[in-house]
């Protein structure tokens, strides 16, 4: 925004003016840098004094159709060396060189369903580190240090031992490969070493011979070819070279469903000829490969749907024209590059995110020049890249994640910076008005890194409603409620406060509730309202004889309000997918369970035989194996939901309209699932995939 004419290293107030610019600071010292404390700057020197505010606290943007980036503090204010860092590394440099530091996946399966962080550490003590997020307590904690036997290059998470768990694949300068097996003591395995390529790139989880477990790719900086690492049982074979028409040098790569036919493709940026190449892979074997041409020095790649048109676009940063840039995809894998969005610094990394309030999308860009990253907003049906908004995340990055970390629906920026910290911002008001605040904040109470107030726990009336007992919110704090009965009463617990008046009851104004069922003669009604509210209902002390009914409210997909079942057995389990967030449970033995607005459905409960039941309407469902002795279904139309592999038999019915069921990783090893599995897919034309 302002130039180095005095070539200080330093573009300040003396050379330029600051008409123009809009300065955003915490006049109101309530912690936040947001869009309703904002002053204008007349005074073309700049010459005015803020008093009270802390540097860190200031956000300069040129308002402007050509801004892209902010503008440095006027002469006399210095910005702190950023936000407080969240997640402390060993201290020391790293390079610039790595676009993908940093990975946030759920490596725990935890009832929070919150994504979890695994950050290498090259050039500070070659280091793999592995941060256990918990979005209900708002904690985040270092729970293990692997130790690299090289420089880190680059890391991926996937199931390569086919048991289900999490495993962490890193790899090195050396251009060898350090494999990090989970075992279910709850740790990693010392690394394997396994022989990989020289002058190492980046590599990719992918399954490239459809045996159902994942295999490895490397690229490589000397060669356009693929190396190809093919899994037999968590050992690793080297087989021939992918050949890439007309690929120079290898880059970032990625895997993904391109043209949805179950089998998994791959892209990767080639430095060299400024290009992007996408490999299909066919049912036959092997790949169809096009090329895409792209703006000067592709080095970051990322995919996701980033146009909310339900196919999976890429993303890319070239680090030569200092640029981000959105590759569509048009449903069937073929890509079209779109007007490249320009910056002053140099980008690293780019994400793709958004928020599950709305179908826009985002794209995140690290930088590794700056202070600051930046959210780029796509706009719906075009796709075109709007105007970025710069986050102050107080240090060069060399990597960039977005993930919704505690479960409010939005993605929060994660950045890998090359001081060897990582910085979590959390998106307090929404993806585009780039009001983020780093972790912790003053007056937080830290345990290991707490996200703040997480406002869980809210105020909530118990009232007879007609024949029914109801269990209201009263605010729009997320809800942590647990219902179990003895077959004489029914006790409910929150995590806030209860209260209630009905006669006979006890607990009022406390966190548990006991209401005699001779109170009431219907069933049990729980609205929760807005917010991220889980409901549990525990069957450890006895089944129900009343019907359960859970209005979760908004938000109603996503890792928005969740309906936990635990603690009982039962012979058989029909879950009835009436929509995206509404459905029955039927358990033998118990009264019905209704629910509406929710998404997930976590059950831990014992069934000998679970049958699934999907509505009308063309859809996919995906049926996999996620850890040792979980099955999890996801749906277009029907709920998310994992509970334990059945004992005796599985059974999916589709119901009408033309379906894609693909049913994956079923391991028979290692607590795999060993029941019999029945698919119908009834009317409509259907696809099936095994």
């Amino acid at each position: 925004v302002f130039d180095d004419t005095d070539a200080d290293g330093f573009q300040d107030v003396g050379e330029d003016d600051l008409e123009g610019i809009t300065v955003f600071a915490d006049l109101n010292m309530n912690g936040l840098v947001d869009q309703f404390e904002p002053f204008s700057v007349s005074d073309s020197n700049g010459e005015f004094t803020l008093v009270g505010v802390q540097p860190q606290r200031l956000s300069f943007i040129r308002q402007s159709l050509d801004a892209n980036r902010t503008a440095t503090a006027p002469i006399g204010v210095q910005f702190a060396p950023g936000p407080t860092p969240v997640l402390t590394q060993a201290t020391g440099a790293r390079s610039a060189s790595v676009t993908d530091s940093v990975i946030a996946v759920d490596l725990d399966f935890d009832i929070s369903n919150s994504p979890d962080l695994v950050v290498i550490n090259p050039h500070v003590g070659n280091q793999v580190q592995v941060y256990l997020n918990n979005a209900l307590t708002g904690e985040v904690t270092l729970a293990h240090t692997l130790t690299l036997s090289d420089e880190a290059v680059a890391v991926r998470v996937g199931d390569v031992t086919f048991d289900g768990a999490p495993d962490i694949v890193v790899g090195l300068e050396n251009g060898s490969l350090d494999v990090f097996v989970f075992n279910f003591g709850g740790g990693f395995s010392p690394a394997m070493n396994v022989a990989g390529v020289a002058n190492l790139s980046s590599l990719e989880l992918i399954d490239f011979d459809a045996d159902g477990d994942l295999d490895v790719l490397l690229t490589s900086t000397s060669s356009g070819d693929l190396t190809r690492l093919e899994n037999d049982d968590g050992d690793f074979i080297p087989l021939s070279s992918i050949i890439v028409p007309s690929a120079d040098s290898g880059g970032d790569i990625v895997a993904g469903f391109f043209n949805l036919d179950g089998l998994m493709d791959f892209a990767f940026v080639d430095f060299e000829t400024n290009k992007v190449h996408i490999g299909l892979q066919q049912v036959a074997g092997g790949f169809n490969f096009a090329a895409v041409s792209v703006g000067q020095g592709p080095i970051s790649i990322a995919a996701g749907d980033a146009d909310s048109d339900g196919d999976m676009d890429l993303a890319i940063t070239n680090v030569t024209d200092k640029s981000v840039q959105l590759l569509r995809n048009n449903g069937t894998g073929a890509f079209t590059a779109g007007t490249a969005r320009t910056f002053t610094d140099t980008p690293g990394s780019v994400a793709i995110g958004g928020s599950e309030l709305t179908p826009q999308k985002y794209l995140g860009v690290s930088f590794t020049n700056s202070n600051f990253g930046s959210v780029v907003p796509v706009q719906l049906g075009s796709g075109t890249l709007g105007t970025p908004q710069p986050i102050l995340v107080g240090g060069p990055q060399d990597s960039i994640a977005l993930a919704d970390l505690n479960n409010d629906g939005v993605d929060d920026l994660i950045a890998s910076r090359l001081n060897g910290t990582v910085a979590l911002l959390e998106n307090r008001t929404g993806p585009f008005d780039g009001t983020y605040l780093a972790f912790p904040r003053a007056g937080d109470e830290l345990t290991g890194f707490v996200f703040g107030s997480t406002g869980i726990g809210s105020e909530a009336t118990i009232t007879i409603d007609g024949n029914d007992l109801k269990i209201t919110d009263t605010g729009a704090a997320a809800d942590q409620l647990t219902v179990r009965t003895d077959g004489t009463s029914v006790f409910i617990s929150s995590a806030g406060t209860l209260l209630t008046s009905i006669s006979g009851a006890t607990g009022n104004g406390t966190s548990l509730v006991t209401v005699p069922l001779s109170q009431f003669t219907g069933g049990i009604f729980f609205d929760t309202l807005v917010g991220n509210d889980q409901l549990t209902i525990d069957f450890s002390t006895g089944n129900f004889s009343r019907q359960i009914q859970y209005l979760g409210g908004d938000p109603t997909s996503g890792s928005g309000d969740k309906l936990v079942l635990e603690g009982g057995s039962f012979a058989s389990a029909t879950y009835n997918f009436t929509n995206a967030s509404d459905g029955t449970i039927n358990l033998t033995g118990n009264a019905l369970i209704t629910y509406s607005g929710l998404e997930p459905i976590l059950s831990t409960i014992n069934s000998a035989n679970v049958t699934l039941n999907f509505a009308g309407g063309s859809e996919t469902i995906t049926v996999s194996h996620f850890m040792p002795g979980l099955t999890t279904v996801d749906s277009t139309l029907g709920e998310q939901l994992s509970f334990p592999n059945p004992a005796t038999s599985l059974t999916i019915n589709a119901g009408s309209g033309d379906d894609s069921i693909i049913v994956s990783g079923f391991a028979m090893r290692n607590g795999g699932f060993k029941a019999s599995l029945a698919v119908d897919g009834q009317a409509g034309d259907d696809f099936i995939l095994l």
